[in-house]
């Protein structure tokens, strides 16, 4: 369409320029003559009015209004005229030219003078109308011709939207029209979908699925601050306790798909209550959020869980699944009041039935009331030698070698129940009374092995705390050196990261232990190369390999030959190697093939207790 108008817009500009052009033309010549004509009759008219001697005023009135001039003045003769000011000048407005008339009277001569720049008020007129005419012209062309195009437009708009297209007299246009729109929906989808996707991802948990504890604060702090909110809402704290324990005999991977149990079992157990969202916060805790109207919910809430925990531990072989801790909450109360009352929550439910629940419903006397409840709890079990030794044996398969058990402890709360292990240990750390924790488990193991008088070596476990504690490695000493029989048959366990961690305490307490006659095992061994550094500095009796590696053993043919390499190594120090973590019967195979020493895991025994003994200031429970 503008094709078609530019040609005309360009002919009518031209069209208009080419005629002020020769109107200008004729202007300028009517001009130039007028000009001649008036400078000749104003020339005449002031010589004839004003002698050379003298202009006489009393004439000007008369001569200005001959020449139709506006006012007419003569200038004094003592001026000087070879350089005028302003009053030299005598300037009148000629009515009919709309110009400018100067005379001058330098000494007793006068002259006048007409400027150039006149324009006759007659043809500047015609010239003025001639242009408005012209540009009216251009300007309803331009607008009719643009009105054409609009109409043209929106025609063909309706014919190409009505007809089919199939049959369009225009179909390239038609189906070009169709795939740029059925572009640009794509692109408009896929930018969408990238953007919910990132903002998933922001907000959860990759390995559960689960809303993230960003998540979990920015709806926390959402609920406090909505004053519309009147009813209540419930928050609850789960806490996974056996995830450190399936690490360490069923593998990383093991301890993964736990954790994605808990979360579906949350999940589940959410399904039935409305308005209620689910977090994994970190590590093992996990959150609920729930909208209530009363406090009912929460029970059947807390009742849901600990029935779908029990189920869990029996099909999964477990001490325990999971303890949930619960509180009450509105809108405007302070955040650090909830988690207070949540964590003392918490704290109760694990010291109560397995995998049980407690709602916490009045705040607390200061954040740190659940601490303080761990502490009292944890002197209390060390008090009442509320501890219970449990036993998994190994399984050798060299005739040649000697292996042993491994003790377990396992602590006892109110009604003989079982309260998580973990917990209570890292809780004993945190309050400082690890070590008299350890102390009691290690006195129990001696007065049970000695009560026994078995020919059998038992396994100990030590924490880092232990390791590091002067007081407790001299202690330790002369209890081993009391009961040398006992101290011969024990053997004690680390962990190889914390022996790797600290070298010049790890070689101190191996170097006491074979002054007692005890032995040693490093624990969790193979992470790495660096692992065969510690076989030069420490010198031990067993180790014990990864469960990680373990669990890959029968697809990945670089466990095999790392493992076999450790054998090999071993074997040549003197070291016999256990793995750990065994739980079917191909990978009982393979490491024979691998002429691993022993076995150990849920496929040879799972932990039992040790039967209790009656013996002098002993409480087995």
């Amino acid at each position: 369409m503008h094709k078609h108008a530019n040609p005309l817009l360009r002919y009518a500009i031209g069209a208009t320029l080419g005629l002020l052009l020769l109107n200008g033309a004729v202007i300028h010549v009517l001009q130039s003559n007028r000009l001649e004509e008036m400078n000749q009759m104003v020339g005449a008219s002031l010589k004839q009015a004003l002698p050379s001697s003298s202009a006489p005023g009393a004439n000007l009135d008369e001569l200005s209004r001959q020449l139709h001039l506006q006012k007419l003045t003569v200038i004094d003769s003592n001026q000087d005229a070879s350089a005028p000011q302003a009053s030299d000048m005598l300037l009148w407005l000629y009515p009919a030219l709309q110009g400018r008339v100067a005379l001058q009277t330098p000494g007793q001569q006068a002259s006048f003078r007409l400027d150039n720049n006149v324009l006759l008020p007659e043809l500047l007129g015609l010239a003025l109308t001639t242009l408005a005419t012209l540009l009216l012209s251009v300007w309803a062309l331009f607008y009719l011709q643009r009105q054409q195009q609009r109409q043209m437009e929106a025609q063909l708009k309706v014919e190409i939207l009505t007809q089919d297209h199939s049959a369009a007299p225009l179909p390239e246009i038609s189906h070009a029209l169709q795939e740029r729109e059925h572009l640009v929906r794509t692109q408009l989808e896929e930018s969408q979908n990238r953007a919910r996707e990132l903002e998933l991802r922001a907000s959860q948990d990759p390995l559960t699925g689960l809303l993230n504890r960003t998540s979990f604060q920015r709806d926390l702090t959402a609920r406090l601050q909505d004053d519309s909110q009147q009813n209540m809402a419930l928050l609850a704290v789960i806490r996974a306790t056996e995830l450190s324990n399936i690490n360490k005999q069923r593998g990383f991977v093991s301890g993964d798909r736990y954790l994605q149990d808990i979360a579906a079992l949350l999940v589940r157990a959410c399904k039935r209550l409305a308005n209620t969202d689910v977090y994994r916060l970190a590590g093992s805790d996990f959150a609920i959020l729930q909208k209530i109207s009363n406090a009912n919910l929460s029970e059947q809430l807390g009742q849901e869980l600990k029935q779908l925990f029990d189920q869990y531990q029996n099909e999964q072989a477990l001490d325990g699944t999971a303890y949930t801790g619960m509180t009450l909450f509105r809108s405007g109360q302070l955040a650090e009041q909830i988690l207070g009352r949540s964590d003392l929550a918490l704290a109760k439910s694990q010291t109560g039935a397995i995998n049980g629940w407690f709602l916490q419903e009045k705040d607390a006397e200061d954040y740190l009331q659940g601490e303080r409840h761990w502490k009292q709890v944890i002197n209390q079990v060390i008090e009442s030698k509320a501890i219970m030794l449990m036993q998994q044996p190994m399984q050798s398969m060299n005739i040649s070698i000697r292996t042993y058990n491994e003790i377990l402890a396992r602590f006892v709360g109110d009604n003989n129940q079982l309260m998580p292990t973990e917990t209570i240990l890292a809780m004993a750390q945190r309050h400082d009374l690890l070590v008299q924790l350890e102390q009691q488990i290690i006195e129990m193991i001696i007065a049970q092995y000695t009560s026994r008088a078995v020919d059998q070596r038992w396994g100990v476990n030590l924490s880092a705390n232990a390791l590091m504690n002067n007081g407790f490695l001299i202690w330790l000493e002369r209890q081993l050196l009391k009961e040398p029989n006992v101290a011969s048959n024990l053997v004690f366990e680390l962990d190889e990261d914390l022996l790797d961690c600290n070298l010049a305490a790890s070689v101190r307490l191996f170097e006491m232990l074979r002054r007692t006659g005890s032995r040693s095992s490093i624990s969790k061994f193979g992470k790495g190369l660096g692992s065969f550094r510690l076989y030069r500095e420490l010198k031990p009796d067993y180790i014990k390999l990864d469960a990680s590696l373990i669990d890959s053993l029968e697809r990945d043919h670089t466990s095999q030959q790392f493992i076999r390499m450790i054998v090999e190594v071993s074997h040549r120090l003197g070291c016999i190697v256990v793995a750990e973590g065994v739980e079917n019967v191909g990978q009982k195979q393979l490491l024979e093939t691998l002429y691993v020493d022993a076995i150990q895991g849920y496929l040879v025994a799972r932990p039992a207790p040790i039967p209790a003994l009656s013996a002098p200031n002993l409480e087995i429970i």
